[in-house]
């Protein structure tokens, strides 16, 4: 919170979403202002919720027109982060052998807490469980996106020395691998399903290439919906399943990109649904020549 008393002026970015300095302050937040021995999003209390609320609103200052946005916005980000900013709070305590108590933490809170990390049964036994996950190997078992698909697009774009617009196959590669362990450092996938995808997206991108008119850098639906196989909680699964699901919308038309989020626009639910069917039975079409041939 500024200390001079005052806000910090708050502008959503060019897609309509919170800055990643914004996102990384609620962070901060949430875990400078823990009011219980929370382990998830879903156990903290509506005033609580509110408090924290509180804390932000009192930190930056925004047009009235976007309220419901920010607010919206805010609510994601905290559910998101909420279990990050927890792991940020024990790795710091955990440092001094948890001997050391925050400055500004109740006491109590403080006992709940090392209990918890150090004594609860169920706590331990997930915490040894996502350890074991990160020292299978050089591959990692998921990823955190933590910044919009279409700006870390652009971001690509300017490190290209060409300034070339990447195409969604190249930002869908660069979002899933990561340098591997070891003296090659070389590439690797996040996991077995990201490189299946990455596959199949390629091939599904080749054999439209020969279409006149194929536009790379255009994100279409039914190239996705083919790829990945599904649809996840209405939205299809790929580039943006880890970050803001209002930044993906489905594709009505064969060259119709993906675009940003308008806010106040409201997802049209049937008409998403319509699609979500009509790509479905294309692809079930799709497969069935393949097998006749």
């Amino acid at each position: 919170m500024p200390t001079d008393g005052m806000k910090i002026p708050l502008e959503l970015d060019d897609y309509g979403g919170l800055p990643q300095k914004v996102r990384r302050q609620i962070v901060v937040q949430l875990r400078e202002n823990l009011p219980d021995a929370y382990t998830a999003w879903g156990q903290v209390l509506r005033e609580h919720r509110d408090m924290y609320w509180n804390i932000f609103s009192q930190t930056y200052e925004w047009d009235p027109a976007i309220e419901k946005p920010v607010k919206d916005l805010w609510n994601m980000t905290a559910r998101i982060k909420f279990k990050h900013a927890l792991s940020e709070l024990k790795a710091k305590c955990a440092k001094r052998n948890f001997q050391a108590k925050p400055p500004d933490m109740n006491p109590e809170l403080w006992a709940k807490l090392v209990h918890l990390w150090t004594e609860d049964e169920g706590h331990l036994r997930r915490s040894s469980s996502a350890k074991a996950n990160r020292a299978k190997g050089p591959r990692v078992t998921h990823t955190n996106d933590t910044m919009n698909v279409n700006v870390y697009r652009k971001k690509m774009q300017q490190a290209n020395p060409e300034g070339r617009l990447p195409t969604y196959l190249k930002v869908y590669t660069s979002r899933r691998q990561h340098k591997g362990k070891g003296k090659d450092q070389l590439f690797v996938y996040c996991n077995d399903e990201a490189q299946e995808i990455e596959e199949k997206l390629t091939a599904e991108c080749a054999t439209r290439q020969e279409e006149e008119g194929f536009d790379p850098t255009i994100l279409h639906g039914e190239i996705l919906l083919r790829a990945t196989g599904e649809v996840k909680k209405g939205w299809l699964k790929g580039l943006d399943i880890h970050t803001y699901p209002q930044d993906i919308s489905v594709s009505t038309s064969r060259q119709e990109p993906f675009g940003p989020p308008i806010i106040g626009q409201s997802n049209r639910t049937t008409e998403l649904e319509q699609t979500i069917e009509s790509l479905k039975a294309d692809n079930h079409s799709l497969r069935q020549t393949q097998m006749a041939l």
